[in-house]
């Protein structure tokens, strides 16, 4: 289902996932989206992704679509002892769980649950670290995983941690999450080609994603998101509401800059620039759950 990956990240890079043009075909990716939904058969992987286009996008809901509200239930129906999100079945990861993060968070001032899932899966993130800064893409799985990381440093830098220089983040030989992100680049910082299994490309905007994050962050002087947040009007009871009653609010976040003898900063930077330069479009990859199953 790459439609719901492709939506969310697109629509990020300034593109009307309504009018996507196709090599001259007009494709309207929400109304796909929508048309691929099945309830018995939508996966928590699928609704964190789904979830987003209709939280920071000024998509409204079609007919056929799912309410916010059963998107997340199914969410946190999806959830471990831990607190990490994803198959119950072949085991949660951190990058369902940080990618829940973010779809959860503008509801959880009035869902029920939501919080608490919230402060649980932080905790459950961050037990996952590894000494090098890295995360690890499960429990069963411990060694470091590029994309995993990258999804983690945009959730904790939403959660109002420095992913550069927090403390709760620097492990005992100084190692942090930013700085194992822009250690495993490519010598010329133009992606990521021996450091993941994935497509480049794909792994290169994830990457940028939590650079973006950790950059905005630091110009907006607290927690940060490379999506907008806002809060979402409580859906309904019976009703299809508009799940973007507000204009869409502007950010006071500056242009991203570079900030002087920050090595892993200047790093970022680099790399943020090579992956634009090359169109890098994130795309939803087959979990590494699945895969090994």
């Amino acid at each position: 289902m790459n439609s719901f990956g492709k939506g969310a990240s697109i629509d990020a890079a300034g593109i009307d996932c309504t009018k996507v043009n196709d090599n001259g075909t007009v494709r309207n990716l929400v109304a796909e989206m929508e048309a691929l939904e099945k309830p018995e058969s939508m996966s928590v992987c699928d609704a964190v992704c789904i979830l987003p286009v209709y939280q920071y996008g000024s998509y409204k809901q079609g007919d056929s679509a799912m309410a916010p509200s059963a998107l997340i239930d199914l969410i946190l129906a999806n959830a471990d002892d831990k607190g990490l999100f994803g198959s119950l079945t072949y085991g949660c990861d951190t990058q369902t769980t940080a990618q829940a993060i973010l779809a959860l968070l503008p509801y959880q001032s009035f869902h029920s649950g939501a919080a608490a899932a919230i402060k649980k899966a932080e905790s459950a993130l961050l037990s996952m670290e590894n000494e090098d800064g890295s995360f690890a893409y499960s429990a069963q799985y411990r060694e470091a995983n590029l994309d995993a990381t990258a999804n983690v440093v945009a959730a904790l830098e939403v959660l109002g941690y420095n992913c550069a220089s927090d403390s709760r983040l620097t492990t005992s030989n100084g190692s942090t999450p930013l700085g194992y992100l822009t250690s495993v680049a490519d010598k010329d910082l133009t992606g990521y080609l021996d450091a993941s299994s994935y497509n480049e490309s794909a792994t290169s905007a994830v990457v940028l994603m939590a650079f973006e994050a950790h950059e905005g962050a630091r110009q907006a002087d607290g927690a940060y998101s490379v999506y907008t947040l806002k809060q979402i009007t409580k859906e309904v009871e019976g009703a299809n509401p508009d799940p973007n009653p507000d204009p869409e609010p502007k950010s006071d976040a500056k242009p991203l800059a570079q900030t002087g003898d920050d090595a892993a900063t200047a790093a970022a930077a680099a790399i943020a620039l090579c992956a634009l330069a090359s169109g890098a479009v994130a795309v939803r990859r087959v979990r590494r759950s699945r895969t090994l199953a």
